[in-house]
């Protein structure tokens, strides 16, 4: 992975490279449906969508007017577009560092441990409607939200 690592990161220009419809599906791994939707104004699911890597570089193609003779949508030009977009930032990602890979689940059961019902012993017999809430969630439309443990932050009684 280490030339696509280089075209991931902005080493190599994306006009440079032989085939760089290549690169589309790393980059899909680790930017989320959503964002790539919000971008090229595609829906996320459905009508209209998109099923496959090159199904998506067409559509984007034929948005953007980039055809061929024949008006065969230029694939090539749609797949540098994805790339250009990808290294500027305009397609967010977010890769965890090494450490935090292997303390993923960890961390999710840490998190959970108060969801399930355990407030470690802070209870004293009352039902949990009584209480406030133990988690935040903040959202946007059409992107998976937040969670955060309200009762580890300082402060909060």
């Amino acid at each position: 992975a280490g030339s696509g690592d280089s075209v991931l990161k902005g080493v190599v220009r994306a006009e440079r490279l032989e085939n760089p419809e290549d690169f589309i599906d790393a980059i899909l791994d680790v930017v989320r449906r959503e964002h790539v939707a919000a971008r090229y104004g595609l829906p996320v699911r459905g009508e209209g969508s998109w099923t496959s890597t090159l199904d998506l570089m067409e559509k984007i193609a034929r948005k953007a007017g980039r055809l061929r003779k024949g008006g065969d949508p230029c694939i090539r030009s749609a797949a540098i577009s994805i790339i250009h977009d990808f290294q500027r930032g305009r397609l967010p990602h977010f890769v965890p560092p090494p450490e935090l890979k292997q303390d993923e689940e960890d961390a999710d059961g840490i998190v959970n441990g108060n969801v399930d019902g355990d407030t470690g012993g802070k209870n004293n017999g009352t039902s949990s409607v009584d209480k406030k809430p133990t988690i935040s969630k903040a959202t946007l439309p059409g992107i998976k939200g937040v969670e955060q443990n309200l009762e580890q932050i300082k402060g909060m009684e």
